[in-house]
Formats: structure tokens, sequence, C-alpha cells
């Protein structure tokens, strides 16, 4: 077993920005803070402050976003207030306007990080176009493979949410049984209702199967079994 530090990552921050203590450090460990100084008309992004320090929290998110924006518009305003405002290369509005409240603006924080195409699913595809770029609480939608079924239950499901640059949500997609003609010889069965073919079962259902021609069932086989998640038990008959 091994255990991995939680650990916070600075973005690109040289819009705005005049200096950052420790300069060059871009990795920070919970409990370390880096220092951020705004360049002249510029504040941090929600606040009227031109430096701060930010701290990384132990479950590996800041305290506060440290990103720059410029404030001009945003003077002496009144509580309830409203004002529009723009996000940074990489980030998206979280609102269409900023509020001012007397914890500062909000929402916070006011600019959400975007995702990017959305992950590949083993044996699902998405069912629309995927883009570069998507915003947080966009989701998107993945079907199974023909003969796969989409597992349902908790926590699964046929769909992913971008959350703050990050997707989001569990698929898996259940896998289908392939009977062989080798694999029924070998077993001294056949297929009950057909002739002598391979046979693909979805999950949750099942197979009818007969002792071939001179043979009998062996011990407390089923005839009949039911597929899960790529598993077959067969019967067997013998002479």
């Amino acid at each position: 077993m091994s255990c991995t530090a939680v650990t916070c990552e600075l973005k690109s921050t040289t819009f705005g920005v005049k200096k950052i203590k420790p300069e060059g450090k871009t990795i920070f460990r919970a409990g370390e803070s880096v220092e951020i100084t705004c360049s002249e008309k510029h504040w941090l992004f929600g606040t009227k402050l031109t430096s701060r320090s930010f701290t990384c929290k132990n479950n590996g998110e800041w305290d506060y976003e440290p990103h720059v924006s410029r404030p001009y518009f945003w003077g002496t305003m009144k509580l309830g207030a409203k004002q529009s405002y723009s996000c940074v290369s990489g980030y998206r509005e979280s609102a269409e306007e900023a509020t001012c409240t007397e914890h500062g603006w909000k929402p916070k924080p006011l600019c959400a990080e975007k995702c990017g195409p959305p992950p590949n699913i083993s044996n699902a595809s998405t069912k629309e176009m995927t883009k570069d770029e998507y915003n947080t609480e966009e989701t998107v939608e993945y079907s199974c493979f023909d003969k796969y079924k989409p597992d349902l239950r908790h926590p699964f499901s046929r769909y992913l949410t971008c959350e703050k640059g990050e997707w989001k949500g569990d698929i898996y997609c259940l896998k289908p049984c392939i009977v062989t003609v080798e694999e029924m010889d070998e077993r001294g069965i056949e297929l009950r209702w057909v002739s002598k073919k391979k046979i693909i079962s979805p999950h949750d259902e099942g197979i009818d199967f007969a002792c071939q021609s001179g043979k009998k069932l062996k011990g407390e086989s089923l005839p009949r079994q039911i597929c899960y998640d790529g598993v077959m038990h067969l019967p067997e008959c013998v002479e």
C-alpha cells in the first residue's frame, strides 16, 4: 500500500499578477500557502484585495480561488448591486452577473474551471458529438456497445458531469456472454431451440441448453443458464 500526498496546483496566474511568493512553485502540499500580489488596477477575484495568501486545504482545494481580475468597474457599490464580469482563458463565468453582498461578491467562485473532452469509457461511447470544452454542471450521456447493458445500480449511471474542471460519475457496461460451439461440444450440450452455432447472450438474459444425442444431464446442472457480466456457468451432459 502506498500513500499519495494531498496537493493543490497553482494554475497560470500571469494575468494581472505583480508578484508570486514563493516564485516558480506550482504544486503545494496541504497546509502550504502562496502569496499573490496584483499589478496596478487589478484585484483578486471577488474581493477588493490587491494581495493575500492562499492556503492548500486537506481536500486538495485552495481555501479561495487564486485568480486576478481587472476591477476598475467594481468601485464602491451598494449591497445587492449587480455587475457584469469576465474570466480568464480556461474558466467560465459562474453567473451572468456578480452580486455585491455583505460577504463579498457572489457567486463564489466567480469563475469556474472548464472540463476538456469527456474520457473514453470501456465498451461505451458518447451519444452525441463531443466538444473541446464543457462548463461546470454540463453532462454527457454514454451508451453501451451492442449486446452490452448499462449498469444503473448506484453509484453507476449513463452520465458524466463536469465539476470544477473534472469529470465526475461512474459508468459501467455489463458484458455479454459468448458461448462457442467448441465449448458446447466439450460439455456434451447443444442449443435447445436452434441449430449448432455460437451464441451471444446479453447480461441477465438466459440460454436454454439440451444434452447432445445419447447423453444425459450430469449432477444438478440446470439446462437454462443466465448470463452475469460476461460469466455463464454451462451445464454438462455425459454418456
